[in-house]
């Protein structure tokens, strides 16, 4: 994942957490409605500009640096010395967020993160032909 994906999804998570949608964010912020969805989903902006995160850290009553992609480098873990299956990750992630998506709930990123983690340790030894079912 790069670090564009990771800040776009981090404040996809924020904004959900502080119960927001990405349209209200893009009004909030005096942009298009598509502004928010644009940068989560397609990457453009690449970075959101300074006067955007300003702006975006108040509305969710955050610090700046939370959502400065300077910071990102420094807080980055080591991905050598972490042994993580990706692609089960990649996978629980994808179901989890759908499985509350049609459930239509709400759902803070510590409850994700808890299920999410809660899955892995249960499928990460499962043989990969076992895992789909």
């Amino acid at each position: 994942m790069t670090n564009e994906e990771i800040m776009r999804l981090k404040i996809k998570n924020l904004i959900t957490d502080k119960g927001f949608n990405l349209k209200q964010i893009s009004k909030m912020l005096g942009r298009s409605e598509a502004y928010m969805q644009q940068y989560v989903t397609r990457g453009h902006p690449r970075w959101l500009n300074e006067i955007d995160r300003k702006n975006l850290s108040q509305i969710l009553n955050i610090s700046e640096q939370e959502i400065s992609h300077i910071n990102l480098e420094e807080s980055k873990p080591d991905s050598n010395n972490v042994n993580i299956d990706t692609d089960l990750l990649e996978y629980l992630i994808d179901k989890v967020e759908t499985w509350i998506e049609n459930q239509n709930i709400v759902c803070l990123r510590k409850e994700k993160v808890k299920l999410i983690r809660f899955l892995y340790e249960e499928f990460q030894d499962k043989p990969k032909d076992k895992r789909k079912n």
